[in-house]
C-alpha cells in the first residue's frame, strides 16, 4: 500500500490530500510470520518453546533456523526482556557466536529466529 502511494502519488485519505514523499523501509531483522515454517519442537526454554524451522529471506534463500517462542500469557517485563536479547544478539557478528536472523514483533507469539547449531557444532 506503500508503494502504491509512493508510485502514483495518490493522496493517503481524501480529507487531507497529504501526498507520501518517501516511506520507511521495514528493517531487515523484522520478519513476518509468513516468512517462517516450524518444523519440530527441539525442547522448552525460560520464555517458551524452541522449535527447530526454515526462515525464507527478502532474496527467497531458505535457511534452517532455531526458532524461539514466547508464551502467550507471559508478562510485560518477560516479553521487554525477550526482545531485549533480541537486540543484544543483533550487535553481535562472529564465526563463534549464534547469529540472529530476525524477530517476528507484530503478532503473538513472539518469535526469535537464530542460526540452527547442530548438537557437535555447539562442542568447539
Amino acid at each position: 500500500l506503500i508503494e502504491w502511494h509512493l508510485s502514483t502519488k495518490t493522496p493517503i485519505t481524501e480529507r487531507s490530500q497529504i501526498v507520501l514523499k518517501k516511506g520507511i523501509t521495514r528493517p531487515s531483522w523484522l520478519l513476518k510470520k509468513e516468512q517462517i515454517k516450524m518444523i519440530k519442537k527441539l525442547g522448552e526454554g525460560a520464555f517458551g518453546e524452541v522449535y527447530c524451522g526454515e526462515y525464507k529471506d527478502a532474496n527467497d534463500h531458505v535457511h534452517l533456523a532455531a526458532i524461539k517462542t514466547m508464551h502467550d500469557n507471559a508478562s510485560r517485563r518477560a516479553r521487554f526482556s525477550f526482545l531485549k536479547e533480541a537486540r543484544i544478539m543483533r550487535k553481535f557478528d562472529h564465526p563463534n557466536i549464534v547469529r540472529i536472523f530476525g524477530v517476528v514483533a507484530d503478532e503473538a507469539p513472539l518469535l526469535i529466529l537464530m542460526e540452527l547449531c547442530e548438537e557437535y557444532e555447539m562442542i568447539y
